[in-house]
């Protein structure tokens, strides 16, 4: 079995969902979920507990933290309004504007533009694979939807579904999958990058219609300048369908 760890920031003590979207090497992907509950500061070592080793073991390679890694501890709890919203600033400069508050497709109302402190647009950088990456939060945790540019669909699905489709192996399931790789970092830029609604430089939209109405929280993150910026607001969005009809 695989085990995957992640070193977490300081978090305030409390109970926290966790979402966690797993590829497999077929190219079908899972999402789990679960929760954990952070202890208070004081509360986090407990002498009385043996050391069975794998924390030991966790604690020696806590220094080999992904320089993909990337949180926000600190956000603002104002839910933002279906109107337009402050541009979120960064420390470098950088700005992400929501710009999809009255978008004409309802696919199109995760819409975002980055810009510098002129308002001049910036183009993310590859991450990941992507342009960008978006997680989708309502209904206290039981929705969840991590997307990108080129929708919620993951490279290994894509290449496993483009191998059917080119009749290159069989089109039921069975034992013999074959087994599916990450693009290179060339074929991610030439292709998943290129997979988007975008239609002007510095302008990120995540394809998303939310099944149903409400506030959800939405995380952003995105890479210049070789570092990941993450965002994070509550935005009311709607199902789409009464500007449909």
């Amino acid at each position: 079995e695989g085990i995957f760890w992640s070193e977490l920031p300081a978090l305030p003590a409390g109970e926290y969902h966790v979402f966690a979207d797993v590829s497999h090497e077929t190219g079908y992907a899972q999402t789990f979920v679960g929760s954990v509950s952070v202890p208070a500061p004081e509360q986090a070592v407990d002498a009385s507990v043996p050391d069975s080793g794998e924390i030991q073991w966790l604690a020696d390679i806590g220094s080999l933290r992904d320089p993909e890694d990337s949180w926000l501890t600190s956000v603002d709890p104002a839910p933002s309004a279906h109107s337009s919203i402050p541009p979120i600033r960064f420390g470098d400069g950088l700005q992400l504007v929501w710009t999809g508050e009255n978008a004409a497709d309802p696919g199109e109302q995760l819409r975002f533009e980055i810009t510098d402190e002129q308002g001049r647009p910036i183009q993310p950088e590859p991450y990941l694979g992507m342009a960008a990456h978006a997680a989708v939060v309502g209904n206290g945790g039981s929705i969840y939807t991590h997307l990108h540019p080129a929708g919620s669909v993951s490279m290994a699905a894509m290449q496993l579904f483009e191998l059917r489709d080119a009749g290159l192996i069989p089109s039921e399931i069975g034992r013999d999958e074959p087994l599916c790789t990450l693009p290179s970092v060339d074929e991610s830029q030439e292709k998943w990058l290129t997979m988007t609604a975008a239609r002007k430089q510095g302008e990120i939209i995540f394809p998303y219609l939310p099944p149903e109405d409400g506030t959800y929280r939405v995380w952003v993150q995105f890479k210049i300048g070789g570092t990941v910026h993450t965002v994070f607001t509550r935005l009311l969005l709607e199902d789409g369908d009464d500007r449909r009809s």
